[in-house]
This record gives C-alpha cells, structure tokens and sequence, in this order.
C-alpha cells in the first residue's frame, strides 16, 4: 500500500509530465476510493482540473442530459476523470455504449481517466464488451489493492 501512495504522489506532483490511465481493482474496502480521493485533492491542489463519479452517478448524468437534448463535453475534456465503483450502475445498451464513447475519446485526446472496480476483466467483459475491455488492458495500468476490508477495522 505504501509503494501505492509513494508512486501516486510523485504522479500527481509531477502532473501533467506523468500522465496515465489506472483501473484500481480489489475487493471491498481495498481503499480504491480513498485513493481516488487523494489523488483528486492532490491534483486540484495544483490547479489540475478534476471530476469525480461514480458509475451510477455519471451514467445518471449521460441518461439526464441526452433526455434534455444537451451535451457534456466537460465530462470529455476535463484533464482528469475519476470514475468510483465500475460495474454497480445498472447495465444496459445505454450504458455499455456511452461508457465505450467515452473510454474511447478520453484515449483518443490523452486525457487521464482513472477508474474503480470491484470486478475482474471477465465480469466487466460481461458487463460491457470485449472492445471496452481490450481497450481497457491495453491502454490503463492496473493497480491491484489487496487485502482486508479496512472498514471493519
């Protein structure tokens, strides 16, 4: 864990030189979160644009601006996304397809997004598609949390 956090805050003190897409995977309590969470603080400290989510909260987002016909290119264009807890929004074409786009423009235009899952490739691959997959082996750094859930002490 402390090579975790050692590696992460020579990343965000050296942003934008350092730059990367990480998936932090691991069981419950793993602190996936709380490493997004300083990572988004040590970022906004140095006046690097930040957005944090959840899944279920920005495919809320997509779902509410599309029913009014407006478009989020903040979401796109920010220079890093952090997106918590990948594979607890309810799945449907809706959301495999947007989370596609997106994944695929923030790789096109090499803008950092980091992203949280308690799920293995396999059940993301059922989730969503083989192309969201590959795309997210070949073009993240996964970063394995390991053990137990710190929450309960």
């Amino acid at each position: 864990m402390k090579d975790i956090r050692d590696y992460f805050y020579g990343y965000c003190q050296n942003y934008p030189e350092n730059q990367g897409n990480f998936i932090f995977t691991g069981g419950t309590g793993t602190g996936k979160t709380f490493f997004l969470h300083c990572i988004a603080k040590a970022l906004l400290d140095r006046g690097v644009s930040v957005l944090y989510f959840t899944a279920e909260g920005l495919f809320n987002h997509f779902s509410r601006l599309m029913r009014e016909g407006i478009e989020d290119e903040f979401v796109e264009e920010v220079d890093v996304l952090l997106l918590d807890d990948l594979g607890t929004e309810f799945s449907n074409s809706f959301t495999a397809s947007r989370f596609f786009n997106l994944l695929n423009q923030r790789i096109l235009t090499r803008k950092t997004m980091m992203i949280s899952t308690n799920l293995n490739f396999k059940d993301l691959r059922e989730l969503y598609s083989d192309r969201v997959v590959s795309r997210m082996m070949s073009d993240y750094e996964i970063i394995p949390l390991y053990g137990r859930d710190l929450r309960l002490g």
